[in-house]
This record gives C-alpha cells, sequence and structure tokens, in this order.
C-alpha cells in the first residue's frame, strides 16, 4: 500500500525587518508588488508571465514585477524584457537563499508554470499569507481551489492572468476570504505536527 505523505512549511526563517522597497530601492510610486519565485527553465513559464505583465502596466503603472531565481533562461528573459521595454518596471533578484522573505513581501505571488507536479513556492505564499494566482496545470489544482484557496489561471491566457490580477487587488472580500482559507489549509495540511502524525501513520501499517 503506497501512502501520500504531505511535506512541511517551516516560516521561522522569515526576517521581521526586511523591507522589499528598501532592499532593491524600489520607487515608491510602484503601490503592488507582484512577485515570481521559480528556476528560470521553459516549464516555468516566466516568458508568459512577462508578456502578461507588459500588458497589465500598459493600463497602469502601479505595478512592480519582481522574479526571484535563476536558471539557462536568463540572459533570455533579460532579454524578453528590453524587447518588451519594461526594464523600469521589472527586477531580476536572481537566486535568494531567503526567497521566504520575498514571497510574504509580495502583494501576490504568481506561478505561470506551464509544467508542475506539485508547486512547494504555492504553500510557502500560503503559509505567508500572500495570495496565490497560478496556473491551472499538473497538481497544482490540488493546493488550488479557484476563487478558495487562490485564482487559477489558464497558461498563456493574458486575458485570464489580467482579470485575476485586478480580481485580486480590487475585490478585498475575496481577497481576504482567499488568503484566510489557504492559511487554514496549509497549517491543517502541512504543518509539523501533521507531517509527524502521517509518518507513525506510516509505521502503525506496517
Amino acid at each position: 500500500k503506497i501512502k501520500i505523505i504531505n511535506n512541511i512549511i517551516n516560516d521561522k526563517k522569515i526576517k521581521q525587518n526586511f523591507n522589499i522597497y528598501n532592499e532593491h530601492s524600489i520607487p515608491g510610486s510602484f503601490k503592488r508588488i507582484i512577485g515570481c519565485v521559480a528556476s528560470m527553465y521553459p516549464v516555468k513559464g516566466q516568458k508568459y508571465l512577462l508578456d502578461s505583465f507588459s500588458e497589465l502596466i500598459r493600463e497602469s503603472n502601479i505595478y512592480y514585477l519582481i522574479i526571484v531565481g535563476d536558471g539557462a533562461m536568463m540572459k533570455e528573459i533579460e532579454l524578453k524584457i528590453q524587447r518588451l521595454k519594461i526594464k523600469n518596471s521589472v527586477l531580476l533578484a536572481g537566486y535568494k537563499d531567503n526567497a521566504m522573505d520575498y514571497i510574504k513581501s509580495f502583494d501576490v505571488l504568481i506561478v505561470p508554470s506551464k509544467q508542475e507536479s506539485f508547486g512547494r513556492t504555492i504553500i510557502e505564499g500560503m503559509a505567508l499569507k500572500t495570495p496565490v494566482i497560478a496556473t491551472n496545470v499538473g497538481g497544482i489544482p490540488e493546493l488550488i481551489k479557484n476563487r478558495k484557496t487562490g485564482l487559477l489561471i489558464e497558461y498563456g491566457n493574458t486575458k485570464s492572468f489580467l482579470h485575476a490580477i485586478k480580481l485580486i487587488f480590487e475585490n478585498e472580500t475575496l481577497r481576504s476570504k482567499i488568503i484566510n482559507n489557504a492559511y487554514t489549509m496549509v497549517k491543517s495540511r502541512f504543518s509539523i505536527k501533521n507531517y509527524m502524525k502521517q509518518i507513525y501513520s506510516v509505521y502503525e501499517l506496517k
């Protein structure tokens, strides 16, 4: 018999004095920080994110995008940012060993993956009370129930992305519900206590 044991999230590493605006000298005119934390490989969807973000800032200049992560596509992503002429509104932060500080500082966490088996970044966002917008692929729908614990969007669909961004910022009631539901779910399924309970149950099966 196979038993799935959920991973655990440790949010004790968070720096209480971390300020993302000060850390990267981000102008205060950018009122909304959109973030993405992922390795830079084609399946992670950063190119789709940039295309969608470029459309977003044509409508409003209050948004700032931070992409945390490194990988084979870094140079390609840099060139795309230049091509889209959005350099002043995007920060490529590179790899960060304190990625959870960034996730907590984001106003919304985007997971724009083309493929995703699980999505650890998603549960980190939920545990840190950062609302998550993610593509409806792979194992993501197991974590995100649309409009309940997050917002699901269609990969490659800019209109879907724009609608979700506006919804998460303009509907405060929905935003609060998503944050609270997601936090409760994560604390229940991915706590150390629950992890140990599942471990013990495996031994009881033997």
